[in-house]
C-alpha cells in the first residue's frame, strides 16, 4: 500500500549546527553561543494541497543556551495550504 502513497508521506532525519557572536556584547550578555542539534520528522502531503509537518528535535552537548533553557527536546508542527 506504500507504493501506491510514496510521494504523499516523508520520514526523515536531520543534523543541525548554528552559532551567533554579538560584537560588542552589553554587560551580562553571552558574546558568543553554538548549539548542535539532531531529530526525526514526518510530512504528509494529503489532497487539496494541505501539507502536515511534525517533526522533533533535540540538543546535543552542553552550550549556554542548554544551561539556560535545558535540554529537553523540542517539537515542531505545522499544517498548511497552498492557494
Amino acid at each position: 500500500p506504500f507504493k501506491e502513497h510514496r510521494e504523499a508521506f516523508e520520514l526523515g532525519a536531520f543534523l543541525d549546527h548554528g552559532a551567533a557572536y554579538l560584537k560588542r556584547p552589553f554587560p551580562g550578555e553571552i558574546p558568543n553561543v553554538a548549539l548542535t542539534g539532531a531529530g526525526v520528522g514526518a510530512h504528509i502531503h494529503l489532497p487539496e494541497e494541505i501539507n502536515i509537518r511534525a517533526e522533533v528535535g533535540f540538543p546535543l552537548g552542553n552550550s549556554p543556551i542548554t544551561e539556560i533553557f535545558g535540554d529537553d527536546p523540542v517539537p515542531y508542527l505545522i499544517f498548511s495550504k497552498r492557494f
